[in-house]
């Protein structure tokens, strides 16, 4: 994929953020890991790396440039690991306008399946907002939305280059809100 630093050249760059800043910023769940290798830390394609030294961010903090799971730090006051641009005072991201792909989907989640054959979008059930049923339409439009984009082109040929994007199948996220596993994307991978 070509990418000349154009933000909006990042997929998954016009994704909506649905979840109140409020809700966000009063969460327990996001950004921390109770393991330093946790599979679920969040995954920085190689131009999405640029953009985050761009902003700030030491390339070590990055395995491997062309693509890889940031490196997170021990968490300053708790147990387990915190991602290193999670700001535990004030529970902001330091490169928010430029996070990942792997985070702009959240709450939702590029799975496998049970079987670990199909890609599915799946909803952490963690999230607060997503425990508070009255938010169902909108996170179902959202689903909606992501399944789409998910399946441009561009996402497949992204999705092609980087599998570590896609996780494992996960117990706690369901994927009732699935539009239908992503059948154009599974194809391709």
């Amino acid at each position: 994929m070509t990418d000349h630093g154009d933000h909006a050249l990042t997929p998954g760059a016009d994704l909506p953020q649905l979840i109140p800043s409020d809700v966000c910023l009063a969460c327990e769940v996001c950004c921390r890991f109770p393991e330093r290798e946790n599979f679920l830390r969040p995954y920085f394609t190689g131009s999405e790396i640029e953009k985050a030294v761009a902003a700030g961010a030491p390339p070590e903090w990055f395995p491997d440039s062309r693509g890889s799971r940031i490196r997170l730090r021990p968490h300053p006051e708790g147990e387990g690991y915190i991602c290193p641009f999670f700001e535990t005072t004030s529970h902001h991201c330091s490169i928010y306008s430029v996070r990942p792909l792997d985070c702009r989907l959240y709450p939702l989640s590029l799975m496998r399946d049970e079987q670990g054959q199909a890609l599915v979008l799946g909803l952490d059930l963690k999230c607060p907002y997503v425990q508070d049923t009255q938010n169902a339409p909108q996170l179902g439009a959202l689903a909606r939305q992501v399944t789409l984009q998910l399946q441009t082109a561009e996402m497949r040929e992204v999705l092609s280059e980087h599998p570590e994007i896609v996780g494992p199948y996960q117990d706690d996220v369901t994927s009732e809100c699935v539009v239908g596993p992503l059948s154009r994307l599974t194809s391709s991978s």
